[in-house]
C-alpha cells in the first residue's frame, strides 16, 4: 500500500484526532465485539491501529476524525437514535438552529430514520439487495450483517481497493462477507463491468460522506446514476448522509481571499439536498420524496476551543432518506 505525500501525514492537521475526542457509539462497540469478536477492552486500540493503516494512504478527514466507525445508516451516531428512551413531553419536530448552543434534536427524526433501517433490513430479508457507494471501510454493510442481513445482499463499491482490504483489517470478517461483493469502480462508469449486473437490481443506494466530494454538476448525475441502479418501482431508496451547512451556496474550500470561482465548492443544506433528489426524479421522469435532516454535533460543527477547526457553527451534518413514489 503506498504511502501519501509526507506533507500530507502531519498528524498535526486538524482533522487528526485522538479517539477521545470522536469516541464510538455503544452500537459500534457491539458491532466489534460480536460480529468481529474483537473484546471491549481491546477495541480501542484496535481501531487506533487501523486508522493509522489507513492514514497512510488515504490522509482525509473522514480517517483522521474516525469517521468511519459512524453507523450512518441506522442513525446509531445521532444524538437521539431509535433506541433513545422517549424523552419527557411532547414530540416535537423542531429544526435546530445555529445560533442555539442547546440544540433540542428530533426524536421524531432518529425514530424515523431508525424506522427506514428496520425496512431496509427487513427488504434485504426478502431477497433485496444494497449498494453502499464510496464505502471506504464499509460500517454500515457490516451492520446490516450484523443485524440479520444475508451477506450475499449486501454490496460496496469505492475507487480505491485498498478501503476493502483495510475494512476486513477492521471488521475481521473475510470469513463472513465475500469480498468479490466489494468492487472497485467509477460508479459514474456505465460501461464498467463490475457493476453492470447490478443496473436495475438494487432496492437501496447508499452514499455516505460522498455527496459533498463532488460539484453540484456530478452530484446529479450521481443521484441519476443511483436512479438507474434502481429497480424501476416505487418503494426504492437513496440514503446516506453528508456535510452541509445551514444555509447552501457556493463557499471558498479556503481563506484565502484570492479564491477564484474554481475555488468554491457547493455546500448543501437540508432544503437543496431534498431538491436535489426530487428535481433529478422529475428530470428523469419519476416521482421522489426526499425527507432530510441537518444536526449540529460532535466533530460536524464548530468545536469551542479549537482556533484551526475546518467547521463553523454554520456547519452540520445532514442525513437523508429519499423514496421513489411512482412506478
Amino acid at each position: 500500500m503506498a504511502s501519501a505525500p509526507q506533507d500530507l501525514l502531519l498528524k498535526s492537521a486538524p482533522f487528526y484526532i485522538s479517539l477521545s475526542e470522536n469516541p464510538p457509539t455503544p452500537a459500534f462497540y457491539e458491532l466489534l465485539e460480536k460480529h468481529s469478536h474483537i473484546p471491549r477492552d481491546e477495541a480501542d486500540e484496535h481501531l487506533e491501529k487501523v486508522r493509522d493503516q489507513a492514514w497512510q494512504r488515504f490522509p482525509y478527514p473522514n480517517i483522521g476524525l474516525f469517521l468511519f466507525h459512524s453507523l450512518g445508516l441506522s442513525g446509531d451516531h445521532l444524538p437521539f437514535h431509535s433506541r433513545t428512551p422517549k424523552p419527557p413531553g411532547p414530540l416535537i419536530n423542531h429544526w435546530p438552529s445555529f445560533s442555539n448552543s442547546q440544540i433540542p434534536y428530533s426524536y421524531l427524526s432518529t425514530r424515523r430514520i431508525g424506522r427506514a433501517y428496520e425496512r431496509i433490513l427487513q427488504t434485504l430479508k426478502d431477497g433485496g439487495r444494497f449498494l453502499d457507494v464510496g464505502c471506504k471501510l464499509a460500517p454500515d454493510c457490516r451492520k446490516l450483517v450484523h443485524d440479520g442481513a444475508p451477506p450475499q445482499s449486501v454490496y460496496g463499491t469505492d475507487l480505491f481497493s485498498e478501503f476493502f482490504d483495510l475494512g476486513y483489517a477492521l471488521f475481521r470478517d473475510e470469513a463472513i462477507l465475500p469480498r468479490h461483493h466489494f468492487i472497485q469502480a467509477n460508479f459514474l462508469d456505465r460501461f464498467h463491468p463490475g457493476l453492470g449486473f447490478l443496473e436495475g437490481q438494487l432496492d437501496v443506494v447508499h452514499f455516505a460522506d460522498v455527496l459533498h466530494l463532488f460539484g453540484i454538476d456530478d452530484q446529479t448525475s450521481l443521484v441519476q446514476r443511483a436512479f438507474e441502479m434502481l429497480k424501476p418501482r416505487k418503494g426504492v431508496m437513496v440514503t446516506g448522509h453528508l456535510a452541509g451547512n445551514m444555509r447552501s451556496g457556493f463557499r471558498a474550500a479556503s481563506d484565502d481571499a484570492k479564491a477564484t470561482a474554481q475555488d468554491k465548492i457547493w455546500e448543501h443544506s437540508s432544503r437543496s439536498i431534498k431538491a436535489l433528489f426530487e428535481e433529478t426524479g422529475t428530470r428523469v421522469g419519476q416521482i421522489w420524496r426526499a425527507e432530510c435532516w441537518f444536526w449540529r454535533f460532535g466533530v460536524h460543527t464548530k468545536v469551542e476551543g479549537k482556533e484551526d477547526w475546518p467547521r463553523g457553527a454554520e456547519h452540520g451534518l445532514i442525513t437523508f432518506i429519499a423514496t421513489r413514489l411512482s412506478d
